[in-house]
Parts: C-alpha cells; sequence; structure tokens
C-alpha cells in the first residue's frame, strides 16, 4: 500500500473507516453492522468551544461498539471522499447519507438553559426516517458537557443493540483522553487540517494538544501520521513510541491501531498481521485495519491475502480511489496484472488527480509486457498534482532501463534526482540514483555505478538504499566497500534487512568462487524473508555450482514471481529493469544443460533490449544463439 495514503488514511481514519456490506460481518453476538453519519451538533450557547469539538469524541463512543462505523465531517471528506456542505444540519446529513448508502444520522444539540447546559442526541433511520433512539440530559456546567454528551452517546449505542457499553473505558474517561476542551479543539482543529493535506498544520495542533496533555496518546499516534507525511520518518517512529507508552486512556480500537502501526514502523509485520487480525475481527469494517493488515502481509510476501483483503475494501469503499489503487498493485504484484490494471482504471475514473492509480496502471501495464503504454502513462503522471512528478521520473527510467536504453535511463534519473532534492525528497533521489547505477551497471560502466551508489548512500541510510548499492559493489567487484553495509544489514533485528544480509553474503561466497556456501546463504535468506531477489541470486549460486537443473528451476520461479520484480521492496519504487537478467542466467543455465530452449531464452532477452543496442551482451547472445 502506498505509504503516504496510510498515513493519510490513518489520521482520520483511526476509528472512521467504511460502510456495512453484506460481505462484512462482525461477531455473532452483535447486531447487524451499521453506519452513522454524525451532523454538526447545534450549538446555541453561545461558547465557541462547543463548535466542531463534540463530534470526535462522539464518533470514537460510537465505534467502541464493533458493529458501528462512524462518520463526522471529516471521516466523510477524508474516507468517503465526497464533499461535506458547510452547515451539516440533521436534514443535510440525511441527504448525503441518502446519497452514500450509509444508514444512521445521529444529530444533537447543546443549549444553555441558566447556568445548566442541556444536551440532546437523536439518530434516526436515513431511509425510513424512524427515530431509532432519542435522549436528553442536563450537565451542571461546562465542564460537563463532554462527560454528559458522552453517556448520552452509550444510551444511543444500547438502543442500537450494543451490549458492551458498561465494559467499555470510554464511558468512565469521558473525553478524548482529556477533559480539557482546548486539547478537543486543536484535535479537532488537526482532523480538518489533514483533510486539505496541511501536514505540518497538523503537526502545529497536535504538538499544542501534547503540550497541554502529555498523557494525549491519540494526539502522539496521529503526529506520527503527520510527520511521517512530512518526510520526518525519524521523528514519526519517536512519536509512534511515545503513543504506545499512553494507550491506557485509548479505545480497544485505538490501541490494537496504534500497535499495528508500531510494529508495521519497526518492520515486525507478522506483529503488525496479528494486531490487524484482532482489529479486524472486533471491528469488521475497519478500513484502517484491513489496509494495515494488507500492506504488512505485502511485506511478508503474502501477496494473494493482501490482494483479497483489498478487494474487500473496494466493496467496503467502492467510490474511494485509494482502495482501488492498492487492490491493483496488490494484483500486479501477485502478477494478477490484467485485474491490477483494471482496478488502476477504476480508481483514476474515481479521482482523476490521485498519483498512486497512473504509477498503478503504468506498473500493470509493463508487467504485461506493453512498455510503451506504460511510459505513455508514467510520462502523462507528470502532469499530475503531488508526487506524480517524482512517481513519473522513477516509472520512465524503469521503462528506460527495461528496454536497454542505458543512456536515458541514466539522464531521467538525474534529472528526477535533482527535482526531488529541490523538494528535499532525499530518500526518493536516492531510489533515483539507484536506477541510474544499476543503469549503468548493465552497461559495463562499474565505476560509473559504484559513484551513483556512493551518492546514494550519502542521501539516505534506508534499508533498500544499503542493500542495492552493496550489490553494486560486489557486482563491481568491490567487496570492501559492501562489506560494512552487509554487516550493518545482518545487525538490524528484523527478518528483511538480516535477509538481504544474507544475500550479499551469497554473493560474496560466489565471487569467491564458494558456490556451496553461497546456495546455503541464499537458502537462509529466503527462509527469513521468501523475496524475489533472493531466489534470484540462489538461481546464480546453483548455476555458478553447476547444478543446473536447480538454477533452471529457480529462475522458472522468478518469472512466474514476475509481478514482485515491478517493484523489489513492494514500496511502489519501479525495479522491473532487473527482470531481463533472468532470461539472460536461465539460458546460460539451459545451455549448461544442453537444452535447445536455450536459445529461446537468449533470444527473449534480445527481444526486450537489442533494438536500443546498447547492451553488451548483444554480439555474445547473437553468437550463442547462431550456433544452436
Amino acid at each position: 500500500m502506498p505509504i503516504a495514503a496510510a498515513v493519510a488514511l490513518l489520521l482520520t481514519a483511526v476509528g472512521a473507516s467504511a460502510w456495512y456490506y453484506a460481505a462484512t460481518r462482525g461477531p455473532e453476538t452483535q447486531p447487524p453492522p451499521v453506519s452513522i453519519v454524525i451532523a454538526d451538533f447545534e450549538n446555541t450557547t453561545g461558547e465557541v468551544a462547543f463548535d466542531r469539538t463534540l463530534e470526535p469524541t462522539l464518533r470514537r463512543a460510537l465505534e467502541g461498539a464493533g458493529f458501528i462505523t462512524a462518520f463526522d465531517r471529516v471521516g466523510i471528506r477524508r474516507t468517503v471522499g465526497v464533499a461535506v456542505p458547510d452547515k451539516l444540519d440533521e436534514t443535510a446529513a440525511r441527504e448525503l447519507a441518502a446519497r452514500q448508502g450509509l444508514g444512521i444520522v445521529l444529530s444533537g444539540s447543546v443549549r444553555k438553559s441558566g447556568s445548566r447546559y442541556q444536551v440532546t442526541m437523536k439518530a434516526t433511520d436515513v431511509i425510513t426516517g424512524k427515530v431509532l433512539a432519542e435522549v436528553s440530559d442536563r450537565a451542571p456546567d461546562a465542564g460537563g458537557v463532554m462527560a454528559t454528551a458522552t453517556a448520552l452517546v452509550g444510551e444511543v449505542r444500547e438502543e442500537l443493540g450494543d451490549r458492551t457499553t458498561d465494559d467499555d473505558p470510554i464511558f468512565a474517561q469521558r473525553s478524548l483522553s482529556t477533559s480539557s476542551f482546548e486539547v478537543l479543539r486543536l484535535y479537532a482543529a488537526a482532523q480538518e487540517a489533514s483533510v486539505s493535506n496541511k501536514w505540518a498544520e497538523v503537526r502545529d495542533h497536535l504538538l499544542k494538544a501534547v503540550e497541554l496533555d502529555p498523557e494525549f496518546g491519540l494526539g502522539y499516534l496521529l503526529l506520527s501520521g503527520a510527520s511521517r507525511n512530512l518526510g520526518r520518518g525519524q521523528e514519526a517512529s519517536a512519536y509512534v513510541d511515545q503513543a504506545m507508552a499512553h494507550t491506557g486512556k485509548m479505545t480497544t480500537r485505538e490501541k490494537l491501531t496504534t500497535r499495528g502501526m508500531f510494529f508495521r514502523l519497526q518492520g515486525d509485520y507478522e506483529q503488525c498481521m496479528r494486531e490487524q487480525q484482532d482489529l479486524i475481527k472486533a471491528f469488521a469494517a475497519d478500513v484502517t485495519g484491513r489496509n494495515q493488515f494488507a500492506l504488512c502481509a505485502s511485506k511478508l510476501r503474502q501477496l494473494d491475502r493482501a490482494r483479497d483483503e483489498m478487494k474487500l475494501v473496494t466493496q467496503l469503499l467502492p467510490k474511494r480511489s485509494i482502495g482501488w489503487d492498492n487492490y491493483s498493485l496488490y494484483s500486479s504484484y501477485s502478477g494478477q496484472f490484467a485485474e491490477g490494471e483494471e482496478a488502476a482504471r477504476t480508481a483514476m475514473g474515481l479521482e482523476p488527480n490521485d498519483p498512486f492509480a497512473p504509477l498503478a496502471l503504468g506498473l500493470s501495464q509493463i508487467g504485461q509486457d506493453k512498455p510503451s503504454d506504460a511510459a505513455a502513462t508514467f510520462a502523462a503522471l507528470a502532469k499530475v498534482p503531488g508526487p506524480g512528478a517524482t512517481f513519473s521520473a522513477s516509472g520512465l527510467a524503469d521503462v528506460a532501463l527495461y528496454q536497454g536504453r542505458y543512456a536515458e535511463a541514466v539522464r531521467l534519473a538525474e534529472e528526477g534526482a535533482q527535482a526531488d532534492l529541490k523538494t528535499k525528497g532525499n530518500d526518493r533521489a536516492a531510489a533515483k540514483l539507484m536506477h541510474q547505477a544499476y543503469a549503468h551497471l548493465q552497461a559495463g560502466r562499474k565505476p560509473a555505478a559504484m559513484a551513483s551508489s556512493d551518492r546514494a548512500l550519502e542521501l539516505s541510510k534506508q534499508v533498500p538504499i544499503r542493500f542495492l548499492a552493496a550489490r553494486i559493489f560486489l557486482e563491481a567487484a568491490q567487496p570492501a566497500k559492501a562489506q560494512p553495509l552487509a554487516a550493518g544489514l545482518a545487525a538490524e533485528k528484523q527478518p528483511e534487512p538480516r535477509s538481504y544480509a544474507l544475500i550479499l553474503q551469497s554473493m560474496t561466497s560466489r565471487a569467491a568462487n564458494n558456490p556451496t556456501a553461497a546456495i546455503s546463504q541464499a537458502s537462509e535468506a529466503i527462509k527469513l524473508l521468501d523475496t524475489w531477489i533472493a531466489h534470484f541470486e540462489l538461481g546464480r549460486a546453483y548455476y555458478t555450482a553447476g547444478q543446473f537443473a536447480q538454477a533452471d528451476a529457480e529462475f522458472d520461479r522468478c518469472l512466474t514471481r514476475r509481478g514482485e520484480a515491478l517493484s523489489l521492496f513492494l514500496d511502489e519504487e519501479p525495479t522491473f529493469g532487473y527482470l531481463p537478467a533472468v532470461h539472460f542466467f536461465q539460458g546460460l543455465t539451459r545451455e549448461g544443460m544442453g537444452l535447445p530452449d536455450a536459445a529461446a531464452s537468449f533470444r527473449e532477452y534480445l527481444r526486450i533490449r537489442q533494438t536500443a543496442g546498447e547492451d553488451p551482451l548483444i554480439e555474445d547472445l547473437r553468437r550463442r544463439i547462431a550456433k544452436k
């Protein structure tokens, strides 16, 4: 799943997710799932403290019931993806809910009567107009309004069939992890700013909120999301750590979401999946949980599970492009390229300015061996706002690399990296420089490949950059430069970087003419994390050992799983330029076996890359084919 999209959804969907469809059911002891639109509460007190501050808390209180999914105005805009009128009173809320197929409207008011405050609340069936619950109570003063409103929500939940209200901690704390109206106001302001992607403003509001209430755990979680969207990765991780230290005042739903995000950022994808499974089991329509589950499943290369989960999300939110984006990506990664193309086109029809949709479309097209179509898609992507330009540069460079247009790949990657640096997108710039390094390597320019890798490492220390740079150094016969990077990856806690370290060790052993060790190390890498690149290197290790049947099987596996080569790290960074090498090495393997179809593998490599005329392997392969 696109990380930025996941974080954007997280900020407003810690509780607000999706409405009910027949495919989604909670535990059998619960009533059928329902969706609730929260109208803006009418405030006649003249006190601005009650303007749009109650609704986020009421949403949380409603969603403590596993069968309820609630939307305040921010959730409607972000998650449902439709505009909200400035005045979202009961009538406007019912009209909006009817158009979107949402079931219930919760409306209410706060009125002052002498020194007391009267809070009223009503739940109405959208279609029939039947009043399902109507409650009212008085608060002794302004400070008691939130407690009164929260208690009334408990009564509404019970009227709708909930039997867990007495056990829900939110009715004991009576507020959004705090009794401060100022914190509530800042939280609501952050929610509003997030809809317009004003992440700096979101961060400022939340920083003030946690300063006022240092135990505001949900604030730290949302700060992490805002910081990640601002490219402050270390800061985002620190805020998740702080959120984990303040889960005591969170709802069950928020605790599971927080822990899931914490484990994902830690790279502990198995634990992430477990947390999200618990979340989905209790709150079946929670799109955030399903998104996180699919993302962590994909990182474990459980791509069919990720695709199926996102397919369900598109049923829950058929008019929201993010779900279709992710469904498209996971479909293509799992080799279902036509399915990926269809989902991407659906997303583009829903949101013309969604940059992830054309990115997903381009990946599905090159996966179907339509590089010209993919190039046209990536070129048009440059005009899409937001990250469209940087996605475009990466996609075009990868298509050029795939086709053996190495000089063009180098130029496009350089131009894209320079553009990224102007916007302080160092990680994205580094990824493009690794495209450039691999293009230089394929063209036989090893010193230039190493220079590009060095530049990438100066910009980013992300795991993929360190791994790819070390790989370049080994291919350039410079193991001394690769060794510290491999050692650093081996020292990491999580399986993914340690798997990459073993791949590098396998390459080192193979270069040192120790294929037995190389086979063992690549096999161990696969046990830690079953990646496409690990199978490729295992195939090369078997080839070096003269175990041609085993090598052939590994290269077949790489071709069967070629969808994973679209993005080696499943991070939407295109890498299909790595695929043609499989045909070359499979040709060598089958040649070693004396098989006549070795020429077919060589021809496939030439079909992809000979037109550009830049590949140093072209003449050698033509000679090999002529001998068959």
